[in-house]
């Protein structure tokens, strides 16, 4: 915006120089044109074409004001132009490296999104890390730590098996022992919210020991400084 305003300040300090410069050129030529007028009424008819001349002279002056007003009109319209296509260019160009800078900060989300698995597993009726579920977690924070900006939900569960007490409570420390070994890793508390749900998001059916398995689990959800989702829940 001051670079807008810099320039239609130098915009209207030449437009107003151009403008002087043509006003002292044509009262030079309407004078002309008024003495030129009267003397050559003068040579050929006396003081009546003196007068007459004069008359004359005015009226070639006045249509030579006009012109001379159309034209500066014209030239100030055609800088005016110039100056409004010179800023399209400009936000054309401005428009061109947000949208590059958009991409990049997409293909790099995608890239964070690629190093690590979204999920952690774990055994039943236990909240402890397993070998596997360890080396998620720090290749979380791995993540986390080279790009400042991101944070994460930490949602545990549970697979339907027990009571919602018990489960509610189990799903609530599965997500803080990956919140543990995050802030172990140096991430800091503010950038990780936890939230236990139990059972309630299980869809196995009953006795399915397989989808159990795949119940037991934190779901982790990336969020970006535009507090968008990089990652959905399982």
């Amino acid at each position: 915006m001051k670079k807008i305003l810099s320039i239609s300040a130098l915009t209207l300090t030449a437009l107003t120089t151009t403008v002087n410069a043509n006003a002292e050129y044509l009262e030079a030529k309407q004078s002309a044109s008024f003495l030129g007028g009267a003397i050559m009424g003068a040579a050929v008819g006396g003081p009546i074409g003196m007068f007459v001349g004069a008359l004359s002279g005015a009226y070639v002056a006045e249509e030579l004001e006009s012109a001379e007003e159309g034209r500066i009109a014209q030239a100030s319209l055609n800088e005016a132009e110039q100056e409004i296509s010179s800023l399209k260019k400009e936000m054309a160009m401005n428009a061109a490296l947000y949208q590059t800078e958009l991409n990049s900060a997409a293909k790099e989300e995608s890239i964070v999104l690629n190093e690590i698995e979204m999920h952690v597993f774990f055994h039943t009726n236990s909240d402890t890390l397993t070998d596997e579920a360890t080396r998620v977690v720090d290749s979380l924070a791995q993540v986390m730590l080279e790009n400042p900006h991101l944070t994460v939900n930490l949602a545990g569960h549970t697979d339907p098996r027990g009571n919602d007490d018990y489960n509610n409570v189990l799903s609530q420390y599965r997500a803080g022992a990956v919140e543990e070994a995050l802030l172990s890793a140096g991430i800091e508390p503010a950038r990780i919210r936890t939230t236990g749900y139990g059972s309630d998001k299980s869809t196995s059916p009953k006795g399915d020991r397989e989808s159990y398995a795949l119940e037991r689990r934190v779901d982790i959800e990336l969020i970006n400084s535009d507090n968008m989702a990089l990652t959905s829940s399982f």
